[in-house]
């Protein structure tokens, strides 16, 4: 592993640093998939097992960051400390956490592997990739494949909410238009919008004014 940074030193092997990232996208919150804790959770004890000293843990936004966004504030941190030369690993649960579009992901790995000679590790399955050529054709179809699964993902909330509005349910992500209340009967597995008074007095008031 020539061009390996701080890894081999006259023959012994020295702590090798790492960089824990997280990311979960609006949709990921809807699935099963693990939240930006649980991502970096699941990295810090794959650091544990291999020694990794753990130089900074950077997460995307909690609310969601999608993996179809090329320029995440997260990931641009991710490759700033990577010009720096700043650690030796970056740990990732998967590689759809990078990035959702192929060509993303197959940059990230190459600004990261070929370049910067920076492995990746994935937690998820215990996968270290540190070559980037031997590595091409699963970052490509990885990639190919978290499009795939980020357009399913969308399909299938998408018919579960026709389903949900066909049975007269309202659809306002958790922010309800002005002058109603989101009311939820978690029991019955309903959502319905309720008239919030004060609300609706401004509003009246406005429609008497220019009408």
């Amino acid at each position: 592993m020539d061009g390996w940074p701080c890894s081999w030193l006259r023959g012994e092997m020295m702590t090798k640093r790492a960089v824990i990232y997280a990311r979960t996208s609006r949709d990921d919150r809807k699935t099963d998939l693990p939240s930006n804790e649980d991502q970096l959770q699941e990295g810090r004890r794959l650091a544990a097992k291999y020694g990794y000293h753990v130089v900074e843990e950077i997460r995307e936004d909690d609310g969601g960051a999608s993996g179809y966004d090329p320029d995440l504030l997260g990931m641009r941190r991710v490759l700033a400390l990577a010009d720096d030369r700043a650690f030796d690993v970056l740990i990732a649960l998967r590689l759809d956490r990078l990035a959702r579009l192929q060509w993303r992901t197959v940059q990230i790995a190459w600004e990261l592997l070929e370049q910067k000679h920076i492995a990746i590790h994935l937690a998820a399955d215990d996968q270290l990739m540190d070559d980037y050529e031997e590595s091409l054709l699963i970052f490509m179809l990885h990639g190919w494949n978290s499009e795939k699964e980020g357009r399913d993902i969308a399909k299938k909330l998408a018919r579960k909410r026709r389903v949900l509005v066909d049975q007269g349910q309202v659809m306002v992500h958790d922010a309800p238009p002005y002058g109603y209340d989101l009311v939820r009967d978690k029991k019955a597995g309903v959502r319905e919008l309720a008239i919030n008074e004060e609300q609706a007095a401004a509003i009246r008031l406005i429609y008497d004014l220019y009408t």
